[in-house]
């Protein structure tokens, strides 16, 4: 499966997930997210997402950790430096 497909795939699944967080379940959106980044571990937006999920729900130094496994798939991204 070429990468294009995948971050199909990995997009798809985030929104889903995203979808659960906007009704306030944060918990099994990060639950899902987190199956998510099992499956593909280099998907940054999966991380950064399960940090804000995280810091949302007051897990302050899981939510440190995720944006750090960010931080290390892309150091250079503006957001990543902001976040960790």
């Amino acid at each position: 499966m070429n990468s294009k497909a995948q971050l199909t795939v990995e997009q798809q699944r985030l929104n889903e997930a995203m979808v659960v967080a906007n009704t306030e379940n944060l918990k099994i959106a990060s639950e899902h997210i987190q199956t998510l980044l099992e499956e593909f571990p280099l998907f940054f937006q999966g991380w950064m997402e399960l940090g804000r999920m995280q810091r949302r729900r007051g897990k302050r130094k899981l939510a440190l950790q995720s944006f750090e496994s960010a931080r290390k798939i892309a150091p250079a991204h503006p957001i990543a430096a902001v976040e960790s």
